[in-house]
């Protein structure tokens, strides 16, 4: 199994990396692999809504970029150094087990909750919204995250995938590459 590593410098995995397992794994070998919700990050931005505030951006540089960097992936859950495991934060700030280092996102925007086999997403006050499906959260109200669920934070579009949908994600990334 290819290590997701959840230091906060490689948080954001290139899809491309996945494409390269997927092609080289059977469907079971890959889903078994990487077990773990993921979060289908866009490098394109929408339109902050008018009055949105703008924040500086201080998360890491040198994000890739070019063909093949559109998406990048998160891995949902804890960085193996952070001690308090009741939520997964996302956010702007190095520190959150999903760092987002994009000026839209506040330093501490969301938290993913894992109810079993569910998972929920609350908003913690952020400055441009956190959205489920094009519906606003609000503050500190969690909403279950149903798989395949579009998410943004701030500007920020994810997609939310459970194993299967990654992978079946993936396999369509590889074949729109070939």
């Amino acid at each position: 199994m290819a290590e997701l590593a959840p230091s906060r410098s490689e948080a954001l995995v290139p899809l491309e990396i996945f494409i390269r397992e997927r092609l080289r794994l059977s469907r079971g070998d890959f889903i078994r692999a990487y077990p773990t919700p993921m979060l289908l990050v866009q490098l394109g931005q929408v339109p902050l809504d008018e009055g949105a505030f703008r924040t500086m951006n201080v998360g890491p540089e040198g994000l890739p970029k070019g063909e093949g960097y559109e998406m990048l992936v998160a891995p949902v859950r804890k960085r193996t150094d952070d001690a308090f495991t009741a939520f997964v934060w996302v956010g702007r700030a190095e520190q959150c087990d999903i760092c987002l280092p994009f000026e839209s996102v506040s330093k501490l925007q969301a938290q993913f909750v894992r109810k079993g086999e569910l998972f929920q997403l609350l908003d913690v006050g952020s400055t441009n919204g956190t959205f489920l499906e094009g519906a606003k959260l609000e503050r500190d109200r969690p909403q279950p995250v149903p798989d395949g669920a579009e998410l943004r934070f701030g500007q920020v579009r994810a997609r939310f995938c459970l194993a299967e949908r990654f992978e079946a994600e993936v396999e369509l990334a590889a074949k729109l590459r070939r």
